[in-house]
């Protein structure tokens, strides 16, 4: 019985229309989004996760939509407390984490560069991983370099090419 209110809550955010919800977010009426407002896509959720963090609004709420959010690198903005739900499974897709800037480099999954005050936190069981086939040194599932008051807490991190978390 569960498994099923679960997949029909699942269905019932992927349908609805969020055109009222993003645009009191983007006024500054509302400090609060749902990352699945900005329209996931469950072979690249990427769009849909970076514009929600992009969106101005202070705490994102990740929803377990019923399969995993498969995306490539996420850039992490400050003053912001990221939400993942019970459920919620964050994989990296295979080849997107080349540095076209950068030679012999990788981007990370989650990259948190000279920002403050981010908090992101599971609740429940979350997960961030990488496929198997993505193998390259340095694939960190978390990066936070150069940031201040940053946490990152209840996670299940791993397995990872590189660190599951690097801090520098």
């Amino acid at each position: 019985f569960t498994m099923v209110r679960k997949i029909g809550q699942a269905k019932a955010l992927l349908a609805a229309d969020y055109t009222a919800e993003i645009a009191a977010v983007k006024n500054g009426a509302r400090s609060d989004a749902h990352a699945i407002w900005w329209g996931f896509n469950p072979e690249d959720a990427t769009a849909c996760l970076q514009q929600a963090l992009d969106s101005g609004a202070r705490k994102i709420v990740v929803d377990d939509p019923g399969s995993p959010w498969n995306v490539g690198p996420i850039v992490f903005p400050s003053d912001i407390e990221v939400v993942f739900n019970d459920g919620v499974v964050v994989q990296a897709i295979t080849g997107r984490f080349e540095d076209q800037a950068r030679k012999h480099s990788r981007r990370r999954l989650f990259e948190i560069q000279k920002q403050k005050n981010v908090t992101l936190r599971g609740l429940g069981t979350v997960k961030l991983t990488k496929p198997d086939d993505e193998k390259h040194e340095q694939m960190h599932l978390v990066h936070i370099l150069d940031s201040a008051k940053v946490s990152v807490v209840n996670f299940d991190i791993g397995p990872a090419a590189g660190d599951c978390v690097y801090v520098g």
